[in-house]
């Protein structure tokens, strides 16, 4: 399947395609295989040729602010955050052109990359923006929000466990529950504060269950 994906994007690069279109799919298709498959630094290679080969108005990345965005959350993956700032806040200069779920996957990249950075005002812009753009949403859909919480969470001890479980819960979590490879990420960040706080087989359990997810 990545293969196909990688001739549509080829192709479409190289002036073959008609649709530019097919090749921001399969650009992003890419991509996110391979996010899934823990492939970052190839990730890395591929989207740095994809925007160096991206130059003038009528280029993908210009076209697709969402590339730019992927890729500033990749180097936030890499502890790039500098670089992860740089190219997320390149991607919200348009975006309107994101669309609402893009545009909400970008701000919340943004506000995590600011928290990492200690950059707590412009944390809580994005966050704010997150909160805001996801307020119409039913309970269990503003999964963003509570990656969020599970990120900043201040508490320690019983209590911070509790604020995890109780913020993964609300975002759909549970074992029997489908679509659940869409809280990998929240898992791997609740694992990560449990670690740092020495809950180290909670923070396993959780670390497992992505594992056992992705």
């Amino acid at each position: 399947q990545r293969a196909g994906h990688l001739r549509d994007a080829g192709g479409a690069r190289g002036g073959d395609a008609s649709d530019p279109w097919t090749a921001i799919g399969a650009i992003v298709n890419i991509e996110t295989s391979n996010m899934e498959l823990g492939e970052y630094e190839t990730n890395s290679r591929f989207l740095a040729s994809v925007i160096a080969d991206s130059t003038g108005s009528d280029s993908l990345a210009s076209r697709s602010p969402l590339i730019l965005s992927r890729f500033g959350r990749l180097h936030m993956r890499l502890g790039r955050l500098d670089s992860a700032r740089y190219w997320v806040e390149r991607a919200l200069l348009r975006e309107d052109d994101l669309g609402p779920i893009w545009s909400v996957e970008a701000r919340t990249t943004a506000a995590e990359v600011m928290y990492r950075l200690g950059d707590m005002a412009h944390f809580g812009v994005h966050r704010d923006a997150v909160e805001r753009m996801t307020a119409t949403r039913e309970p269990g859909r503003k999964t963003e929000v509570q990656y969020l919480e599970i990120l900043t969470f201040t508490t320690s001890g019983d209590a911070l466990n509790t604020g995890i479980r109780s913020a993964l819960e609300a975002a759909g979590y549970g074992d029997r529950k489908p679509r659940q490879d869409r809280l990998v990420g929240h898992l791997l960040v609740a694992a990560e504060r449990l670690n740092v706080a020495r809950q180290f087989q909670s923070a396993r359990a959780y670390a497992d269950r992505a594992c056992a997810i992705g």
